[in-house]
């Protein structure tokens, strides 16, 4: 789960610093990583309560 995560958090930061770009906004791409990322560790705390 957590390789599957990665490659996740990885593409969506990809795709956020390609929105991003569009939108003269260079940071987008690390603030949607780290979104990405929070929500697979709240997932997986949740998961083992």
């Amino acid at each position: 789960m957590e390789f599957i995560a990665a490659i996740i958090t990885f593409i969506a930061g990809y795709l956020g610093a390609t929105m991003g770009a569009v939108m003269n906004w260079p940071d987008a791409g690390a603030i949607v990583a780290i979104t990405v990322m929070g929500f697979f560790i709240l997932k997986r705390m949740k998961k083992d309560e």
